[in-house]
């Protein structure tokens, strides 16, 4: 499996002494201490809707920051926002993180939904078919990209003529890709060019997930145990489910079965990494509320949940 259980944090700021990439690192590495394989950025700007008032760092510059400063743990985009990128740059961009990491990068990207942040940077935001048929191109020249080159691609959205991606990336093959999303349409991307898919909702959804895309392999003669299936999981984890809850947001509250919270004592949320395993999921990625982001909450976590998924 490529990911059993991943760490994914929003919202960067600084903390006493630590400025807001010095306290990244600090969490991460606990993360990577406790058993977390993999390690999720997301990509964003500025986004209320994924953390409202939060703080962000650039994707992938925080991620080669991050390969200078960690060992082991995979490092990811939970997701890449397609649009925010030349998709020839993108590949390059993937592949010096898998040449800087020594090959644990993995090419995690998606068509994005967060319509305010690309309208305030100056970007043109299509249509969802727009932006998945510009999704499909990107992972089509990145996977042609990862050979090295020199790669001419001729789409009707993206286009280059004898790119060059030397150094190639380390991984063979080049780095694992991993797609976001749930829709039918993004789900046959998955089933076509993916190593990774990644859900995000209830886990009462995961059988359904799971049947749209085996049908999507059978369509494409894939076998679908190709594909690792992950979940993304938010938690809010206290002594007990009502302390849990007493420390969520309202938004959180208004959107728990939406996203798919894990809330509750330790054995609740280890019952629940359970359960998803049962309905088919390989691995998780959990996220933690901004104000639990402590290497010491981080690590009570990673060693909570790595026997849990563990092969």
């Amino acid at each position: 499996m490529v990911i059993r259980l991943g760490l994914n944090i929003a919202d960067y700021r600084g903390d006493g002494p630590w400025n807001a990439f010095e306290r990244l690192v600090r969490l991460v590495r606990a993360g990577e201490r406790a058993g977390f394989d993999s390690f999720f950025a997301g990509d964003h700007l500025m986004s209320d809707k994924a953390a409202p008032g939060g703080h962000w760092l650039e994707l992938y510059t925080t991620l080669s920051g991050l390969a200078a400063r960690t060992s082991d743990i995979k490092l990811g985009a939970l997701v890449g926002a397609v649009l925010l990128r030349n998709p020839a740059l993108l590949a390059k961009t993937v592949t010096s993180l898998d040449v800087i990491s020594s090959g644990r990068a993995i090419f995690g990207i998606g068509s994005g939904s967060h319509e305010g942040e690309h309208r305030a940077y100056g970007y043109d935001f299509p249509p969802p078919a727009d932006r998945l048929e510009i999704l499909e191109e990107t992972v089509q020249l990145a996977i042609a990209m990862f050979d090295g080159g020199p790669t001419t691609f001729a789409g009707r959205w993206v286009r280059t003529a004898a790119a060059v991606n030397l150094p190639a990336p380390i991984t063979r093959g080049g780095p694992p890709v991993l797609i976001g999303g749930t829709g039918r349409r993004t789900l046959r991307l998955v089933a076509r060019y993916a190593d990774v898919a990644n859900f995000t909702g209830s886990r009462r959804r995961v059988p359904e997930l799971n049947a749209v895309l085996d049908d999507h392999c059978a369509e494409v003669g894939r076998a679908p145990s190709a594909i690792t299936r992950t979940m993304f999981t938010p938690v809010v984890m206290a002594k007990t489910r009502s302390e849990a809850e007493a420390l969520m947001t309202l938004w959180q509250r208004e959107h728990c079965d939406q996203i798919g919270f894990v809330i509750g004592s330790a054995d609740d949320v280890a019952g629940h990494i359970r359960d998803l395993l049962d309905e088919g999921i390989d691995g998780v990625i959990v996220q933690l509320p901004a104000a639990h982001n402590t290497p010491e909450r981080i690590s009570e976590l990673g060693c909570l949940l790595a026997p849990v998924v563990a092969i």
